[in-house]
């Protein structure tokens, strides 16, 4: 029943604004208020040693709830989108009493006392552990703003619907969730509500969920390739990449398309033991995240295409289908594999005479595709013939940047099961 209380006010109202297919949450502007001093304050400024009353060693929690991670994550970037702003009163306002008496800030100084990043970085909570009392609520939040680093303590006051701020760093983060809490006999702290530092109230879709994962990986590819080596399905990341290092090589080669992938479609699959929620970039990219829920809202691994791991469910579908069908779904397949720099599998279903014929090496085969075929395509079909058991694909390959499309005609033969080999032609 302790965290009843947050729950129920934070899952009470949702901004979403839907674009290109995906909600994002808006951040709530708040009213001016001008003339503020340090004597608004006064009464707030005093801080017991243990803030909130709590069971005597507890130990902070993963935050497992997805209203309050979007609360606090919000909380942050609408007090960094106020620093860019220069508004101090705001700024003031949101920052922890003790806090501000300890560094000496006032209204005035504030801003030179504070952080600054690039107007463009969002913060991204990466991680947060909750302590709660009665009323009185403390996050310790680990995230990234950019490629930088950033942890903070937020602390919730539901008696006056109010949040504060604290600067933390590494150390300070890491004591604080390894800390347990001590019981409180006294009243809990008290936060005031000066407008500025409302607590957000957000209710999360499928939407905001399958954006928040696409906008986690990206940044763990971005700034920290061995997490993002590890949060890939274990027999996916041994089967396309094979170890770190040829993963840590793919991510540095790709490194400038990463950085501007954009979420622009999501769908969600439930299944007995996970999520999936599967999103697709503006390049036809497939991302999917499988989350199991039941044990941490970002408990979740990686797939980062539709055909390196193929289950008996694919296999019955695909076994279903005409010839001409299992044709396109291939050539859909290959097409994907280039859209995705996955060079390697592009390679490997080419017919080997034909490629033994044109590249002597994978190097010099994915040379040629990334000089030859530079952007992201989608497919037009045109005509399919076959003579026996070869079949004849014409299609277009429609240039995602709108600049250069080719034609080409495929050259399939099916095989047992999904496997199949290749030429082309270009025209």
């Amino acid at each position: 029943m302790k965290g009843l209380k947050l729950i129920i006010a934070i899952c009470i109202i949702v901004i979403i604004i839907t674009a290109g297919g995906i909600g994002y949450i808006k951040y709530i502007e708040k009213k001016e208020i001008k003339d503020l001093t340090e004597k608004d304050y006064e009464g707030y400024l005093y801080i017991e040693e243990n803030p909130e009353i709590v069971i005597d060693g507890q130990l902070p929690e993963k935050v497992n709830f997805y209203g309050i991670y979007y609360s606090v994550e919000t909380s942050i970037n609408s007090y960094i989108n106020y620093i860019r702003k220069n508004n101090k009163n705001a700024v003031y306002s949101m920052l922890d009493k003790e806090y501000i008496k300890q560094n000496e800030i006032t209204v005035d100084n504030v801003l030179d006392k504070v952080e600054k990043y690039n107007k463009d970085e969002k913060f991204i909570a990466i991680e947060i552990y909750n302590l709660n009392g009665i009323e009185y609520y403390s996050y310790y939040v680990y995230g990234r703003i950019g490629n930088s680093e950033v942890y903070y303590t937020v602390n919730y006051d539901t008696s006056s619907n109010a949040y504060s701020i604290i600067i933390s760093n590494k150390e300070e983060y890491n004591k604080n969730i390894e800390t347990p809490g001590k019981s409180n006999g006294g009243s809990e702290k008290k936060i005031q509500n000066l407008n500025f530092n409302t607590i957000f109230n957000i209710k999360v879709t499928d939407a905001t969920k399958s954006e928040k994962f696409f906008e986690l990986y990206k940044s763990e590819l971005l700034n920290n390739t061995e997490k993002a080596y590890e949060l890939l399905n274990q027999e996916y990341r041994t089967k396309r990449f094979g170890n770190y290092k040829n993963f840590e090589q793919y991510v540095a080669k790709n490194k400038n398309e990463l950085k501007e992938i954009e979420i622009k479609e999501y769908s969600v699959i439930t299944n007995d033991d996970y999520t999936e929620y599967i999103c697709k970039d503006q390049n036809k990219n497939l991302y999917i995240y499988r989350v199991n829920e039941s044990k941490n809202i970002l408990d979740y691994e990686v797939l980062l295409d539709e055909y390196t791991i193929r289950d008996s469910a694919d296999i019955k579908e695909y076994s279903s289908y005409t010839d001409e069908k299992k044709v396109s779904k291939n050539i859909y397949i290959w097409i994907q594999m280039l859209n995705n720099r996955d060079y390697d599998a592009a390679y490997d279903v080419i017919n080997e005479n034909f490629r033994n014929k044109n590249w002597k090496s994978k190097e010099e085969f994915e040379n040629y595709f990334r000089n030859y075929f530079s952007s992201h395509y989608d497919i037009e079909f045109g005509e399919i013939k076959n003579q026996g058991t070869i079949y004849y694909q014409t299609i277009t390959l429609i240039d995602l940047t709108g600049k250069n499309n080719k034609n080409m005609t495929i050259i399939m033969q099916l095989k047992d099961n999904m496997d199949f080999e290749m030429s082309f032609n270009v025209e």
